[in-house]
């Protein structure tokens, strides 16, 4: 007996391209003003897959795929906000040394 692997479903962020208001560019040209400048089956998989629960935004018109500078600008705005650490919280005693030192500071200025 042989079982089929389900494919888990993740729920991804999808944003839309308004096309009459953003600047369409080319999956190449998208790739081109980006460092270390990845490659356009990267390009793709953002668009159809996504990355980090995020889907580069994308129109297909005449055969071709594009994207905007402004959906690629809110694409890795949110890639980077996941991939970021998230913050550690301050500790009271954290609170207190840093309550003393500013006390010590302000003090020292005859505040």
């Amino acid at each position: 007996m042989h079982f089929r692997a389900i494919p888990r479903i993740k729920e991804v962020q999808q944003m839309d391209i308004d096309i009459e208001n953003e600047t369409l560019i080319t999956l190449a040209e998208a790739a081109a003003r980006l460092p270390r400048r990845p490659s356009i089956c990267t390009m793709h998989r953002w668009c159809q897959t996504g990355v980090r629960d995020a889907v580069l935004a994308s129109v297909f018109i005449c055969g071709r795929r594009y994207t905007s500078v402004e959906a690629l600008r809110r694409f890795l705005a949110v890639t980077s906000r996941a991939r970021s650490p998230p913050l550690t919280p301050l500790m009271p005693h954290d609170i207190t040394r840093r309550g003393l030192e500013v006390e010590r500071l302000l003090a020292t200025k005859g505040v």
